[in-house]
């Protein structure tokens, strides 16, 4: 997700959060001609901290959603996610991370 088209539906849509993970979630029932059913971005604040630790904090999610996925089949439905995080997901435990992406996508589908 790079273009403005996207970001900018980001910020009509409704923010979900689980702890310090957050999340806003653009469904589209129509496939977007070249691009993938399901598209994930990540926008880390450099009130985060540091290259190093914003980087962390932008790779524990990704991962943490990486393993969702493969514990079942298909876990996220078509559309558009912005993952935002605080500094302390670099140091959660990676099941806490994963308790909350999990809790975060599944309040964005409530709340679409």
């Amino acid at each position: 997700i790079g273009d403005r088209t996207s970001f900018a539906g980001f910020s009509r849509s409704r923010r979900q959060r689980c702890g310090p993970v957050g999340l806003r979630y653009i469904e589209r029932t129509a496939p977007v001609v070249g691009a993938a059913p399901v598209r994930v971005a990540y926008a880390i604040n450099r009130r985060v901290g540091n290259a190093v630790t914003r980087h962390r904090v932008r790779r524990r999610p990704r991962e943490a959603l990486v393993a969702i996925e493969r514990e079942r089949p298909s876990p996220l439905r078509q559309g558009d996610y912005l993952f935002t995080a605080e500094a302390i997901v670099a140091e959660l435990p990676f099941e806490e991370l994963k308790r909350m992406v999990r809790c975060a996508t599944e309040r964005a589908y409530e709340h679409g």
